[in-house]
């Protein structure tokens, strides 16, 4: 299967930005596309920044993108705009999916406090962020009350997950099993 070639917009930053939200560093415009494409449960608002639209201008030579990310900021655009003007600019995402994550945009955008929190725990568990996962866990419980029980255990029930993989317990456990198989093969062989 032959895949289609873009045009690239801009170079290559010498300098990386770091989104903080996604935890990644891009180093181009096409990149940030992306990562935004790929994380659309992670976008904030804050993400889109007066630095962002500088890194763009500087660092990846893409004018027309900074200058249109300057004119949303100036309009105090919401999240959607921003990703439908990148998608505009960066055409490699089809019609459809555009449509659909632009309406996953708007969905998440709805939400606030703890289901929010608790998507983007969800969303760091399933990519192995455990790290990350647990902050937001513990952002989701801060906001609930003590009377919010059926939703305080569903949290709860994540956690162990969480801090197992923190701890990376998995690799403990077969470490251990493999020290007493040792233990217990030198054992029955010695006289």
């Amino acid at each position: 299967m032959v895949g289609r070639v873009y045009e690239c917009i801009g170079r290559k930053a010498n300098k990386p930005y770091f989104l903080d939200k996604i935890c990644c560093n891009i180093y181009s415009a096409e990149e940030l596309v992306f990562c935004i494409y790929e994380n659309a449960e992670l976008l904030e608002k804050d993400i889109f920044t007066v630095e962002l639209a500088r890194w763009l201008e500087d660092e990846c030579e893409a004018g027309t993108v900074s200058d249109r990310m300057y004119q949303l900021l100036a309009k105090d655009a919401q999240i959607g705009q921003y990703a439908q003007m990148l998608l505009e600019e960066f055409p490699f995402v089809s019609p459809g999916k555009q449509a659909r994550f632009l309406e996953l945009l708007a969905e998440d955008n709805e939400e606030e406090g703890f289901e929010r929190n608790r998507k983007r725990g969800d969303y760091f568990l399933h990519k192995g962020r455990y790290v990350h996962a647990l902050g937001e866990y513990e952002s989701a419980l801060a906001r609930l009350d003590e009377s919010e029980a059926f939703l305080r255990a569903d949290i709860y029930h994540n956690i162990p997950t969480v801090r197992v993989h923190c701890l990376n317990w998995t690799r403990h456990l077969a470490n251990t099993e493999t020290g007493y198989m040792t233990i217990a093969c030198t054992a029955m062989t010695s006289p």
